[in-house]
């Protein structure tokens, strides 16, 4: 049976980002520069090594590094979850020093806001381009146009959301790849704040088991419920707002629209 979901992966700059969406919409939510910074950078971006920890919920920044520095351990990755999308940040090798622990730290939440900072002009480029090729009544009548015009709104709203958390220092770190004596490594596992510690060699079964370090509050679907409750309409008419600011309301009687 063939699923109607696929799973993309985003990757740019070695930063790698995973979400399920519907399979329609997966090509049109995407821009060209996703797919092939995807190609250019996937083989970078699976290279793994070390142990994996996963901790019982999202750390700051902060606690992260203070859980690093309690036990003397080096990191390679991190791994970051935020309104249904989750990804990974690291080096080729695992930091030797403080200074290069805390940059990790710190690239890790600032590739986040500029990957998605691409991701939202990128939404907004397919919202205007779609927009400007239809006339209003077949972006509301139309089935599929109006679908896609949904979940591109969606999709930007789920963008803005990792935006929010990423900017206002929220914790989104549930996972981390170290490196360390076998003693400090010992101390860690019994740590409060973690919850398995994984270890594994061959890279596709390593990141399947990442996946199952993530708490269970990093596993619920993102639900825009503001969104599902418009009518196509509405969904139209908040389009063209975000797109065009001082464009005026939607004339009253145009086929297929209700008066603003």
């Amino acid at each position: 049976m063939v699923s109607n979901s696929d799973r993309y992966e985003i990757i740019l700059e070695g930063f790698k980002m995973t979400r399920s969406i519907p399979r329609p919409r997966l090509i049109r939510s995407l821009g060209v520069l996703f797919l092939i910074s995807s190609a250019m950078n996937i083989a970078a971006a699976q290279q793994n090594s070390g142990v994996s920890v996963g901790l019982t919920s999202r750390m700051s920044d902060t606690e992260v590094l203070e859980l690093l520095g309690n036990h003397n351990l080096m990191v390679s990755r991190v791994y970051i979850a935020a309104s249904g999308f989750s990804g990974s940040h690291g080096s080729g090798n695992a930091t030797a020093t403080s200074a290069e622990r805390d940059l990790l730290i710190e690239r890790a939440r600032n590739e986040t806001i500029a990957f998605f900072g691409k991701a939202l002009e990128g939404n907004a480029y397919r919202l205007q381009k779609l927009t400007e090729a239809n006339a209003p009544e077949q972006l509301v009548q139309n089935q599929e146009l109006s679908s896609n015009l949904r979940a591109l709104l969606k999709l930007r709203g789920q963008f803005e959301s990792v935006m929010r958390e990423a900017k206002s220092g929220a914790p989104l770190i549930y996972a981390i790849d170290v490196q360390g004596a076998s003693e400090a490594l010992e101390s860690l596992r019994q740590d409060a704040a973690v919850r398995v510690v994984a270890i594994g060699d061959d890279a596709q079964p390593r990141m399947q088991a990442i996946q199952n370090l993530r708490p269970d509050d990093t596993r619920t679907e993102y639900v825009d419920r503001e969104t599902d409750a418009l009518t196509n309409e509405e969904v139209l008419t908040k389009v063209i707002g975000l797109m065009n600011p001082s464009r005026p309301p939607i004339e009253s009687g145009t086929p297929g629209l209700t008066s603003p």
